[in-house]
């Protein structure tokens, strides 16, 4: 059975790129005159359009890397929220710190917890057309000092919506793509309903699933715990995207569950003790030996 990784949007560059000085220019060195900055990235500094233009053969190959960390570099991770460039802070949390813990823990937790509490939430067993008009929506709260990889989030909420929240999220959306060649821009369209139907059709075909579900997690600070999860869904500017397989084996063993554990109360409760590092039960059991 293949296994249920996550997909994380946007990339994120581990450590961050390297930022030239920024009181010379960057080709020939010259200091002390007026230097404009790269239009697109606002991070290479020239002295001249002559320099510019030098340079951009290699730039171009560079240039979408450094707009993409700009966005990421930002603190604030809600619409609305006052925020600025964390530029080394340490005790500041940036839109990429965000994504790179999420991304860790839907690694953690994608083969069993989030596709557990997919099969539940939407009980899929009576209705697996669901995952194509519904998606799992989980906010989560980041245990800054924890030390357990599976207990970095602590659940805050979750909630089964319709996919409308995500298209009128993403209406007119698009990636940022850069051309190889000519380095220019342009956009694709790309959402993460996209995604998931990218995602099933090469499940079903290579791997025999019966189709895909899409989660997406949410981290929320202190103060916005309480959001409902389809206004944080609806607000975050940092959230990941992950496709999921539905296999066989997973509805077999659900069927075979009392209807019970479809139960809104049941299945949070099992979510909530998964993500706190134990395993997917009512009670706080410990995880089979083998997990990590």
């Amino acid at each position: 059975m293949a296994s249920n990784d996550c997909v994380v949007v946007p990339p994120f560059v581990e450590g961050g790129l390297p930022t030239p000085p920024k009181d010379e220019c960057f080709v020939c060195k010259k200091t002390g005159v007026n230097l404009q900055r790269c239009s697109k990235c606002r991070t290479f500094p020239y002295c001249s359009k002559e320099c510019q233009a030098s340079d951009w053969k290699e730039h171009k190959k560079i240039c979408l890397a450094y707009i993409q960390q700009g966005a990421l570099d930002y603190t604030a991770t809600s619409k609305g929220m006052k925020g600025r460039s964390k530029k080394g802070r340490d005790n500041l949390r940036s839109r990429g710190d965000v994504i790179r813990d999420l991304g860790a823990t839907a690694q953690r937790h994608n083969g069993d917890t989030f596709t557990m509490a997919c099969w539940h939430a939407m009980n899929l067993v009576q209705d697996i057309g669901k995952a194509k008009t519904h998606f799992l929506a989980v906010t989560l709260s980041r245990n800054l000092n924890a030390t357990n990889p599976r207990a970095l989030h602590s659940l805050v909420d979750a909630a089964v919506l319709p996919f409308a929240v995500l298209e009128e999220k993403f209406s007119g959306a698009a990636l940022l793509a850069q051309d190889a060649s000519s380095g220019s821009h342009r956009e694709i369209p790309m959402t993460p309903l996209d995604m998931l139907r990218a995602n099933e059709r090469e499940r079903v075909r290579d791997d025999g699933a019966l189709g895909a579900v899409l989660v997406t997690c949410v981290e929320l600070g202190p103060k916005e715990k309480a959001k409902s999860v389809e206004q944080a869904v609806r607000d975050t500017m940092c959230p990941t995207y992950h496709p999921l397989g539905l296999f066989g084996v997973h509805q077999r063993s659900i069927s075979a569950m009392p209807a019970i554990v479809f139960e809104e109360r049941f299945w949070k409760l099992c979510l909530r003790n998964a993500l706190d590092g134990y395993a997917w039960a009512l009670q706080r059991h410990p995880l089979p030996a083998g997990y990590e």
